[in-house]
Formats: structure tokens, sequence, C-alpha cells
């Protein structure tokens, strides 16, 4: 280190650190947002399970938990393909408007037709899933788990948008829907954990992601040129799936079927 800032000064480069305010002004501007939206999706998080401990649940906090870890491993996929294909939709979206709603478009339905397919075989197999990876004790949270498998469902579509309206320099939208999944989180778990215990608190998150979708999909249709989001469907009746997508179709219904 000392030879590096003998180096430097015989160079006659300045050591001394600059202060670019107008660029670290256009990295707030940008971070800010997403910062405050990842404290609420933390919020959104740990509520519930801050809740049913409160409360005294604390044998029901673990098998919420349990079915909660192999959500999150469900989501998995979700944020390798995310990381790999948002960089090329900002290249895409560089050459051709048109381009870049293909290639959304062809994200949206193959992310929406592979958690489906997770979503009916979790949904199958939640006893059998959960038997085999934590054991029979934890079978109270077979319910918790099925319940949270739609809420993954909901979570692998407002990805799509989410990435879209962060595309579209749209932090702020980001935040206010999820403040929004965060106010009706923790107002739902306030209703329906002192009812419905566990699985009350797996309805309140379904109901968050929900509102989140909601706002992701009304305010990419306002905001950005994709007004397919009015209709966010998987396919249309003839049009071609994607590959594989019909064999796949076979294997599941083969697995889920007694």
């Amino acid at each position: 280190i000392f030879g590096f800032f003998v180096l430097m000064e015989g160079s006659g480069l300045s050591i001394r650190p600059s202060f670019n305010w107008p660029v670290w002004k256009v990295f707030l501007a940008i971070g800010w947002y997403l910062a405050l939206a990842k404290g609420v999706g933390d919020l959104t998080m740990y509520t519930d399970s801050v809740l049913l401990g409160y409360w005294g649940m604390i044998t029901e906090t673990g098998w919420y938990n349990a079915a909660l870890k192999l959500n999150r491993l469900v989501l998995f996929p979700m944020a390798l393909v995310s990381s790999a294909l948002f960089p090329a939709l900002i290249g895409v979206l560089k050459e051709s408007n048109e381009r870049f709603v293909r290639y959304w478009t062809f994200w949206m339905k193959g992310t929406v037709f592979f958690s489906v397919l997770l979503f009916f075989l979790v949904l199958a197999k939640a006893d059998k899933i959960i038997a085999l990876l934590y054991s029979e004790d934890f079978l109270p949270s077979v319910t918790v788990l099925k319940i949270l498998i739609f809420m993954a469902t909901l979570v692998y579509i407002h990805n799509l948008y989410h990435h879209i309206l962060l595309i579209f320099n749209q932090q702020k939208r980001i935040f206010y829907a999820m403040a929004c999944g965060a106010a009706m989180n923790v107002i739902l778990n306030l209703l329906l954990i002192p009812r419905f215990g566990i699985n009350g608190a797996a309805l309140a998150t379904v109901c968050s992601h929900i509102t989140i979708l909601c706002l992701y999909i009304a305010w990419t249709t306002k905001y950005t040129f994709i007004k397919s989001a009015r209709k966010p469907r998987a396919f249309k009746l003839g049009e071609e799936w994607p590959p594989g997508a019909k064999p796949a179709l076979a294997g599941v219904a083969e697995a889920i079927s007694p």
C-alpha cells in the first residue's frame, strides 16, 4: 500500500478522493426507493412469524417457517432466470420496442407455465414433501405449504412486472406497491392469526402479494408501452406452447395422479 501511494505521487496523479454530486444524485434517486422497497419487503416477510411468536404460538411458528423455507426454495429458479434475462432485456430495449415486447412476452409465457406446474405439483404432493424433508411431526404445516405455493405462483408472475417497472425507471411505483402489500399483510395478520393461526398468516401473505401484483399490472400498463398487461394470459387458444410444455404437462399429470 505504501509503495502504491509513492508511485501515485511520483506519477503526478492525485490520490485525493473526489465527490461528484450529480453522479451521486442519480445513483441515490435510483437506489433510494429500491432500498425502501427492500425494507418493506422484509417487513412483509417476517411480520407473520413475529406476530405468531408474540401470541405464544411457538410450535406453530416452527411449522409455519418450515413451509416458508420450502416456498423460498421453489422461488430459487425465478431468481436465477431473472438475473440472466434482466440485462438481456435492457439491451434488447435499446434496439427495438417490438423485439423487447416479444422477448418479455416469451418470458411471461414460460414463467406462467412453469409456476403453474410447480403449483399443482406441490399442491398434490405437499404431505409427502413435508414428511420427506422434515418429519411427520411437521405435517400440520401441509396446509400452510399449499396456501404459500399459491403465493409463490403470484411472486413468479409479479416478478415479471417488477423488472419491467425497474427497466422503465419506475422505482417509486415499485416501492408504493411493496408498501401497500406490507400494510395489507400487517392488517390481515392482526385479523386472521388470532382466529386461524398459521393458516391465517399464510392467507395474509397471499393477499398481500395479490395486492402487489394488481398494482404492478396497473402501473405497467400506465407507465410503459406493454399494454398486453391489461390481459396477462399465459397462452391464447391455438397458440404455440413453449418447447417441452406438453410433455411436461403429461409428466406432472402422471406424478399427481393417485
